[in-house]
């Protein structure tokens, strides 16, 4: 194998960059953009009036199924959509967890529906007191759903929603019946949730559900920051909004839904599960934190809020999170926002329950909910169809997120569901039909399901990556934090050590056979380096500077739903902690990468040493300047390709 070696040293320039992001967000794409799921209703049927021959031909429609929920996407509109088959799609969809897969069917019908009634909070006041940029943010996303487009449409029966439905709905005064003649038609259906104990009602506007890709679940990079946070202090108070969404009135929206009847009737209320509502909701909630935490005189750092969607959790000192608690009750009083009265979770304490888990922070451990554990089928339930075994594949990734689980751990499985999503995706297998497995792939599913749905806590394993919580301006004048910068090509990798601002090191050598994607070589090109320098980098903190994005996530997470990226994440992370180091990931353009040139066995580009000294100062002066930077991992969608990882 070839090998690169050099000691060299550079002035420092700094240059502050970056960008910030808020934490905790899940990624929802706006209303009107390009969908990316494998989701789709069978388009209604078409009606040109609604003369009684109309409505005789709906009434013959058959209940709502698994066709409809997971009909093609050309019965929509009679022209395909290229995002259906590509590569992107099928490896999205194995961490996808999407409503359209909870719809509630044939008994569950008869279950109650979640109809609360609440009075709605003073949400122009708010938005008054939010931040510009994210008062903006919540301009255009409500202008989205105004401005949503009016189809004047009629509505097959099986999107109607049932008069026992209307009436509850119009008792918690989200309905109000409609007379006007330009309005955006609304698909109304239920889903499951409570452990299938009661019903949500979802009433989605045409173009937005064809475009959705809403997830119910969190993705594996926020599961892991919650239970991490287990390590933010001793002690924590939750909370989560009564019927959050329909505590906005949106009187300026025509979302109409027909009863079975064909009456009319307009939605008053914020929707469930339309996706820019969900954003809508996590501004509010982040904001009505932040405001708590200025009012009570607390400095940002002292506490740690963890948001999703309408549920927030403050951690720390017993005192600090007392005085939060007190002024968030205040100020969410002062907005008329009303929160859900759980005793247990709204006091002081050492365990919380928060969005689907019980964290200890005492102890440090975490476990699942009881509710999200009764909910996980069993492998003969989860292999009867396609449909059920994606619902449970969706419940697998945020378990084995809870419980810290390699996905290598069922490779095999999960490499050969990512198979069966390429056949899925391109209509050569359907989604109603039972999968076929062989044993060893049948085993894999049966361990992770039984791995997910253990009830003892387990034990949370600190994270080896640091944030501005631990720079101080001390660090930053005396440039006393070293930064690896890394690089990999398909054959070898490279990197180079900084320390105070000077290269004191670099090293190059060719993999041991060729990586199956970039993401792969990036991450293990990493790996290979921090085991090279952990002489060098053992019991400090340190950056990590990489041009590739995959790379970055895994790092951060220590964890990967991409298979040939989820080892080297997870060694990375036992690596550091096995040397005692923690590390904070960050970004540099490869136009100024220093370690391009030795990843491909070449002499130090003396050039580019400057360029990567400046974006290593940068990134640290952005650390100590604030304490959020880095908290929040890129949703990044990487090659599953099943492998053996190549050092």
């Amino acid at each position: 194998s070839g090998r690169a070696h050099l000691g060299a040293s550079a002035p420092a320039v700094s240059q502050a960059q970056g960008r910030h992001k808020r934490a905790g967000v899940l990624p929802m794409p706006g209303s009107g953009c390009p969908g990316s799921g494998i989701v789709g209703l069978s388009r209604d049927a078409i009606v040109k009036d609604s003369t009684v021959s109309a409505v005789a031909a709906l009434s013959r429609n058959a209940p709502l199924t698994s066709k409809d929920i997971r009909g093609d996407q050309v019965d929509w509109s009679g022209t395909p959509f290229g995002h259906e088959t590509t590569r992107k799609n099928v490896r999205f969809a194995l961490g996808r967890r999407n409503r359209l897969s909870k719809v509630a069917t044939g008994a569950m019908l008869n279950k109650p529906l979640h109809a609360k009634h609440v009075t709605p909070m003073d949400f122009e006041g708010l938005c008054k007191r939010m931040k510009p940029a994210l008062s903006r943010r919540i301009a255009n996303l409500m202008f989205k759903l105004k401005n949503a487009y009016r189809d004047d449409a009629v509505v097959d029966k099986k999107f109607r929603a049932p008069k026992a439905d209307v009436d509850k709905l119009r008792d918690a005064e989200v309905l109000e019946e409609f007379t006007g003649s330009s309005y955006t038609s609304v698909r109304y259906f239920t889903v499951r949730e409570r452990a299938d104990s009661r019903r949500r009602p979802i009433m989605w506007p045409y173009l937005m559900l064809l475009a959705s890709d809403y997830s119910s679940e969190f993705s594996l990079d926020n599961v892991s920051q919650y239970c991490r946070s287990v390590f933010a202090g001793d002690y924590a108070v939750a909370y989560d909004l009564t019927a959050s969404f329909w505590q906005v009135l949106i009187d300026g929206c025509n979302f109409v839904l027909q009863d079975e009847d064909g009456k009319l009737w307009r939605i008053t209320r914020m929707p469930f599960g339309v996706d820019c509502a969900s954003e809508i909701m996590q501004i509010i909630v982040e904001e009505l934190g932040r405001i708590a935490t200025e009012r009570a005189g607390l400095d940002p750092s002292a506490v740690k809020l963890f948001v999703h969607i309408d549920n927030i959790m403050c951690v720390g000192s017993k005192a600090n999170v007392a005085r939060w608690r007190s002024a968030f009750c205040d100020v969410c009083a002062s907005f008329n926002v009303t929160l859900n009265r759980e005793p247990e979770n709204n006091a002081i304490n050492q365990v919380a329950e928060f969005a689907g888990m019980v964290l200890n922070f005492k102890d440090k451990t975490v476990r699942p909910r009881d509710s999200f554990i009764e909910s996980v089928p069993t492998p003969s339930v989860a292999s009867r169809s396609f449909a059920e075994l994606e619902s449970a594949v969706g419940k697998i990734l945020h378990g084995m997120a809870i419980r810290q689980l390699p996905a290598s751990k069922y490779h095999r499985f999960f490499k050969w569901w990512r198979l069966c999503l390429s056949q899925l995706a391109r209509g050569k297998l359907s989604w109603g039909s039972p999968p076929l497995m062989n044993a060893n792939v049948r085993e894999q599913l049966a361990r992770a399901l039984a791995d997910i749905t253990v009830r003892s806590p387990t034990k949370v394993f600190k994270p080896p990556v640091f944030t501005g919580d631990s720079i101080s301006a001390k660090d930053v004048a005396g440039d006393a934090i070293p930064t690896l910068v890394v690089d990999a090509t398909l054959h070898s990798f490279g990197g180079v050590l900084y320390e105070r601002g000077h290269v004191v090191a670099a090293f190059g050598e060719s993999f041991a056979k060729q990586a199956h994607s970039m993401g792969e070589a990036e991450i293990a090109g990493a790996l290979a380096m921090i085991d090279y320098f952990a002489d060098r980098l053992q019991g400090r903190r340190f950056v990590l500077l990489t041009d590739n994005t995959s790379c970055e996530a895994g790092v951060r997470k220590g964890a990967s739903s991409h298979l040939d990226m989820d080892r080297a994440a997870f060694a990375i992370h036992q690596l550091l902690s096995h040397i005692g180091a923690t590390v904070h990931v960050a970004h540099i353009d490869t136009k100024d990468n220093v370690a391009d040139a030795i990843s491909r066995l070449r002499p130090l580009d003396e050039t580019k040493i400057e360029v990567s000294r400046a974006r290593a100062a940068a990134v640290v002066e952005l650390l100590a300047a604030s304490s959020r930077v880095g908290e929040s991992v890129r949703k990044v969608v990487g090659r599953t390709a099943g492998g053996r990882l190549a050092r």
